[in-house]
């Protein structure tokens, strides 16, 4: 309830990012320790039902989870999900784990981690401050500069020199290779920005209380910023990447492959928002025609798998400025975790390729693109676990919203749960659910008064669904509603 009470003023801009007043305060319980069995005790059950009880949308709630988890456990778990504000969510503890690991961190902090900020991960006491950088990288907008020769359509501002317009490719391979030339460029930037930031941070905002709870900065005479904590790794957020999948997919396909259509024709009708009887057509084609990732198609989910490549393969290269000044790892990671920004990160990209229109959101995190999911839950989950999972350390998010009805009998709890359990033995991330059926979510936009009380999941966190704007709402009753 205190932390609850807490409101954190922001300005508009940065509001659309992080939509319905997040603080970002996390409970984790469950996981498992050294010896794989399970750290889930009398207090695990206590704060579960208490979080049940209670229906807020702070603090964010998390649960560790794996393979030996008890049954009566999962059924409370389960039951609480049902409830429908989005909590709690669950990560997995199969992948995180190793992951760290991977970076450098030891054995015992790893299978200590907890999750921070939406769904970020970290070894309490012992981080750099936080896991998730300040910037956020558009990869739709780096996509579309990309097949512009460097020149922002909306702006007409050229932002990167030596680049073909999308009418001069002569093959898809051209076509990749200025998609990933486009993406080390925005990674240096990005990396740049989050530098410079830092130095400010370091510089003006010592938190000496903070630095006084997290190891070793006593031990070492440091603050968090100047090197003090034992890790120090972080993120930059990835958005739109389902997006820039489709699309490059749809050119493949319908361009070079099947020859549907040329790329003046492509180029027309992006630059016309698809307006006009022959390029809806096109919209239609692209849109409907050319499969989409989260169908499970091995060539769709494939692309996407391909376009995070050169971003994972090179991120951890560059360094933070905590970097050889005591801390472990000292350099950025990969994330797909979005939290709002794909809504206004989508509004800054014109018409694209996979037939979404100008300004419209982006999918969130790794979640399939709103409507284009044909297959139904079991299909999601096996596009999602193909991904470079293992290697995005920095988070890997998924929504996914169910009907209520669907999870109504015992028998219909047992198959839910198989679903989550399927989806983490597939080395799944992070899973989250809303249950609440559109019909609610369009009352409560039109009569607010009556939903106060209304929390839904937005990304790595839950809000009050009255305290969001209107396209942030938008865009949660457009997620596939799915059934069992």
């Amino acid at each position: 309830l205190k932390l609850f009470s807490i409101i954190k003023l922001r300005s508009w801009s940065h509001t659309r990012f992080v939509a319905g007043y997040p603080t970002y305060q996390n409970i984790v319980i469950g996981g498992k320790n050294t010896e794989g069995k399970s750290c889930i005790n009398e207090m695990s059950y206590i704060l579960l039902e208490a979080l049940g009880d209670i229906r807020l949308s702070e603090p964010n709630f998390y649960i560790r989870c794996h393979e030996n988890m008890p049954r009566k456990f999962v059924d409370l778990m389960v039951k609480v999900i049902k409830l429908g504000f989005g909590m709690p969510a669950l990560v997995n503890d199969e992948v995180i784990i190793d992951s760290l690991m991977d970076r450098g961190v030891s054995k015992e902090d790893a299978f200590n981690y907890s999750t921070m900020g939406c769904l970020e991960v970290q070894v309490p006491g012992k981080w750099g401050f936080r896991a998730n950088g300040k910037t956020k990288v558009n990869m739709l907008k780096i996509m579309e500069l990309a097949l512009n020769g460097g020149v922002d359509p909306v702006s007409k501002e050229k932002t990167m020199k030596g680049m073909k317009d999308l009418t001069e490719f002569k093959s898809f391979e051209e076509i990749m290779e200025s998609y990933n030339t486009a993406v080390m460029h925005y990674m240096e930037l990005q990396v740049s920005a989050d530098n410079i930031n830092d130095l400010a941070m370091e510089e003006l905002v010592p938190d000496a209380f903070s630095a006084g709870l997290v190891e070793d900065c006593l031990g070492r005479g440091k603050t968090i910023k100047e090197g003090g904590a034992v890790y120090d790794m972080i993120s930059g957020a990835l958005v739109g990447g389902p997006n820039v999948g489709n699309s490059l997919y749809a050119v493949k396909k319908a361009v070079f492959d099947e020859k549907l259509l040329t790329l003046e024709e492509l180029k027309d009708a992006l630059e016309h928002n698809f307006e006009g009887v022959q390029r809806e057509r096109i919209r239609l084609l692209l849109q409907n025609k050319i499969e989409k990732y989260g169908n499970d198609v091995p060539e769709a989910d494939e692309m996407l798998r391909e376009i995070y490549r050169v971003y994972i393969e090179n991120i951890f290269s560059y360094k933070n400025t905590r970097y050889g000044r005591g801390p472990v790892g000292g350099g950025f990671m990969p994330s797909t975790v979005t939290i709002s920004s794909n809504v206004p990160d989508g509004g800054r990209v014109g018409a694209t390729p996979d037939g979404r229109k100008a300004f419209q959101p982006t999918a969130e995190g790794v979640s399939p693109m709103h409507g284009t999911e044909k297959n139904g839950p079991t299909s999601v989950i096996n596009s999602v676990a193909k991904l470079n999972t293992r290697q995005m350390t920095g988070g890997q998010l998924l929504n996914m919203r169910f009907n209520p009805a669907a999870v109504r009998s015992k028998e219909d709890e047992a198959k839910f749960f198989s679903l989550i359990e399927t989806f983490f033995r597939k080395k799944g991330w992070h899973v989250q659910f809303n249950m609440i059926s559109t019909e609610v979510l369009k009352d409560a936009q039109k009569r607010p008064e009556e939903y106060k009380d209304l929390v839904v999941r937005v990304a790595g966190y839950s809000a009050l669904f009255s305290a969001l704007d209107r396209i942030t709402q938008d865009d949660i009753i457009s997620r596939m509603e799915y059934e069992m």
